[in-house]
C-alpha cells in the first residue's frame, strides 16, 4: 500500500494497493489526485507499507511532498520492519523520551523504542506499580496522569500519561 496523507488533518487523501503474490522486487506505483482536492497550505506526505495479518508489518518513513509541484518522482521508498501495535495503548511522555504501555495478547507490555518488557503488577506497592518480569529496576509507577518509568535502573520522573 502507498498513501498520500494530509498530515495537517491526519487523513488519507488517496492510496494505491497492490497484491504482492510472492513478488519481493520493487513495485512501481502512481498516485493520482486532482489539484482541487489538495487542501491549501496543508502538509502532505507519502508513505508505503506492506500489510499482512491485519497490520503494517513493513513501513517506510513518511516523505514530505510539495503539492505546488505537478508530477513528483519519489524514487524508491525503503521499508523497515515494524513492531506489531499494542492494544489499548497508553503513551508515557518523559520530556523527550517516550514509552508505550499496552497489551500484547494477554500480557501487559512496556515498549522503549525497539525493546519490550512484559510487566506484572506489584501487589505490595502502595501505588500503581508494574515491574518487568525478573527485573525490578524496569518498572512503571502511575498516579493519575503522572508517571515514573525505570528502565534498567535509569529512572525518568515527572512523566505525563496520555490514554
Amino acid at each position: 500500500m502507498v498513501e498520500l496523507r494530509d498530515t495537517t488533518e491526519d487523513r488519507v487523501l488517496t492510496e494505491q494497493r497492490q497484491l504482492l503474490d510472492g513478488n519481493t522486487s520493487a513495485l512501481h506505483f502512481r498516485l493520482h489526485l486532482p489539484s482541487h482536492r489538495l487542501p491549501p497550505s496543508h502538509a502532505l506526505s507519502v508513505r508505503a507499507a506492506v500489510l499482512a495479518g491485519g497490520w503494517a508489518q513493513w513501513l517506510s518513513e513518511p516523505v514530505a511532498v510539495d503539492p505546488a509541484r505537478g508530477s513528483i518522482d519519489l524514487g524508491t521508498l525503503a521499508l523497515a520492519r515494524a513492531q506489531r501495535p499494542l492494544a489499548f495503548q497508553t503513551l508515557i511522555d518523559c520530556g523527550g523520551r517516550s514509552f508505550v504501555l499496552g497489551m500484547a495478547g494477554d500480557v501487559l507490555m512496556l515498549r522503549d523504542g525497539e525493546r519490550s518488557y512484559a510487566l506484572n503488577p506489584v501487589a505490595s506497592a502502595p501505588d500503581e506499580r508494574l515491574e518487568a518480569v525478573g527485573d525490578s529496576s524496569t518498572f512503571v509507577r502511575t498516579q493519575g496522569r503522572s508517571a515514573t518509568v525505570g528502565v534498567g535502573g535509569v529512572v525518568y520522573a515527572g512523566c505525563s500519561v496520555s490514554r
